[in-house]
């Protein structure tokens, strides 16, 4: 009779840990009610760009570039300065250029620039008057 007691005392708590957790019950029921298939094409990356393996491409890519100065410089819609000032730039930051495209002739101090920059994360124009000579991204004609 004790025999029978011990294996009962022994073999209850085995029994209640063999069950599955409130916890991984609930994930299980939730996964296969509300579940809803997404097609993989219709999946999109935000940020990601797409590959290309075109020569005049390969080396297009975005670049990292301090503007120059110390003050506030616009950021335009277009490459042009009649183009509405969408965001601004800030003397010293860094910032990463997407692509570079010629636009409107910007002279300023006698200098003369016709090459503008398209900021990465808001897609706005800056003069290249404000950039180094170093930072060359590829052409956004060809991106």
């Amino acid at each position: 009779m004790q025999l029978i007691n011990i294996l009962t005392v022994a073999l209850l708590p085995l029994s209640v840990l063999a069950l599955p957790s409130a916890v991984e019950a609930v994930a299980a029921r939730d996964v296969e009610e509300y579940a809803v298939p997404i097609p993989v094409d219709e999946i999109e990356a935000d940020g990601i760009e797409e590959r290309d393996n075109n020569p005049k491409k390969i080396f297009a890519r975005a670049q990292n570039c301090r503007v120059t100065g110390s003050g506030t410089v616009n950021c335009r819609a277009c490459a042009d300065t009649a183009c509405q000032v969408t965001h601004y730039v800030y003397g010293g930051s860094l910032y990463n250029w997407r692509c570079a495209i010629t636009g409107e002739r910007v002279v300023i101090g006698g200098v003369g620039d016709s090459v503008w920059y398209r900021e990465y994360s808001t897609g706005c124009f800056t003069s290249g008057h404000y950039l180094p000579s170093s930072c060359r991204p590829g052409s956004c004609e060809e991106s």
